[in-house]
């Protein structure tokens, strides 16, 4: 009886953690593919300018990873996702009425703080307690949400937006994830021990440091985990990754556009991007769980630099249909590798404590992405260009993965 509830309650929890990641995913990435262009076609505003806005948002959005891995420490992550949730479906439904960049500002801000409370750390917390020993094969599936936001959400907002306008579409998303705000209420539970199940779906006994109980003290202090030499290069490492990857998919569409291809056939080529990550991400986690979190993303940054090196050549169609393909296998990896990595190098339990300061510095480095695209494009004249920068900058993350230790080593 238990076995059966525990399959149907924890996968649920597993779906639950896709919409989240695919939410986070188009509202601070994806969807400024077709955004940015309708808003610049609208209003007269210039790419670069949003660009710079959403640098801003993301960085101003990192003290969401401060305060909800503060509330999901103490709390728990079930009311944290619920409220977060409520709060972006609103922003949704109100980012179509903007008349302003400062509108703009504004929206962009509580998509990304909020997303840190319902995807990054509220959502990979559940994750993290009730699928302590497949975290990695279990994240590969959760962080298919990424590249589906890239896959559905973008060509679907762009019809929605031409058939619908701007402010109908995005007020109807916004009603949507509002409602699932509100179910997410009666659907999440933090623990598997709340319902009197074991972690990993019943599959495995309760041992080896995974609590039987929900109380737990977390031995991890803000000062402590400051002067840990762990969480410094996971934070970097990744978010240097996770940089390279919003900063690519964010302007998919526009180095397309700037290599001769027309932008529906553009957005086509990014949907494809997509899809092959969805079954990337899906890989990415079998990897993971094969050989370990570290050894999966030492291979994963170096596949990024070959994705970057084939980018940077003269585009045509080959190039073109080659880095698709490349870019698309790499989408689906960061998502999962990150919290894999930490789950792997303070244990389960920690994660929410832990969350507060590696998701924080790590998304502080992530939110540059746009001012680099911006910057590199405006100084090089192609993106084409830039992604020699962003070859060197996956370099670096795969150097700073190779000095990372497990946590049984630090304690010791």
């Amino acid at each position: 009886m238990n076995q059966k509830k525990s399959f149907a309650l924890g996968y649920s929890l597993v779906f639950h953690s896709i919409l989240t990641y695919f939410i986070f995913g188009a509202f601070t990435t994806s969807g400024m593919n077709v955004w940015n262009p309708a808003f610049c076609g609208a209003y007269g505003w210039d790419n670069g300018v949003l660009l710079t806005m959403a640098t801003v948002a993301s960085l101003v959005g990192v003290l969401g990873s401060v305060l909800f891995g503060q509330l999901v420490a103490k709390k728990g992550a079930r009311g944290v996702i619920t409220l977060t949730l409520i709060v972006c479906g609103v922003a949704i439904a109100l980012f179509g009425y903007i008349h302003s960049v400062a509108g703009y500002l504004v929206c962009m801000i509580v998509f990304n703080f909020a997303g840190h409370g319902f995807c990054n750390v509220g959502s990979n917390a559940v994750i993290a307690n009730w699928f302590p020993r497949r975290k990695g094969f279990i994240l590969g599936i959760t962080t298919m949400g990424l590249p589906a936001a890239s896959f559905l959400f973008v060509p679907i907002l762009n019809v929605s937006i031409g058939g619908l306008g701007l402010s109908h579409a995005f007020l109807i998303i916004g009603i949507a994830v509002a409602i699932l705000g509100v179910v997410s209420w009666f659907w999440i539970r933090d623990t598997p021990q709340e319902v009197g199940l074991q972690p990993d779906n019943g599959k495995y006994p309760t041992q080896q440091g995974v609590n039987s109980g929900n109380a737990h003290r977390s031995i991890w202090t803000i000062k402590k985990l400051l002067t840990n030499r762990n969480v410094w290069l996971i934070a970097f490492a990744y978010g240097l990754l996770f940089l390279v990857t919003q900063g690519m998919i964010s302007q998919t569409v526009p180095y397309l556009m700037q290599n001769g291809f027309q932008q529906d056939v553009a957005v086509r080529m990014l949907s494809i991007a997509a899809a092959i990550g969805l079954v990337g991400s899906f890989v990415w986690g079998v990897i993971d769980d094969r050989i370990g979190t570290k050894k999966a993303s030492i291979i994963y940054a170096a596949w990024y630099m070959l994705t970057f090196l084939i980018l940077a050549l003269p585009m045509n169609q080959t190039i073109a249909f080659v880095g698709v393909i490349l870019l698309g296998t790499s989408l689906g990896g960061i998502g999962n590798l990150m919290p894999s990595m930490m789950i792997t190098a303070f244990g389960p339990r920690e994660f929410a404590s832990v969350s507060r300061v590696i998701t924080t510095a790590g998304n502080i480095v992530r939110s540059l992405s746009f001012l680099v695209m911006a910057v590199g494009a405006k100084a090089f004249g192609k993106y084409s260009s830039v992604a020699w920068i962003l070859l060197v900058i996956s370099g670096i993350a795969m150097v700073m993965i190779v000095g990372i230790t497990s946590y049984k080593a630090d304690e010791k």
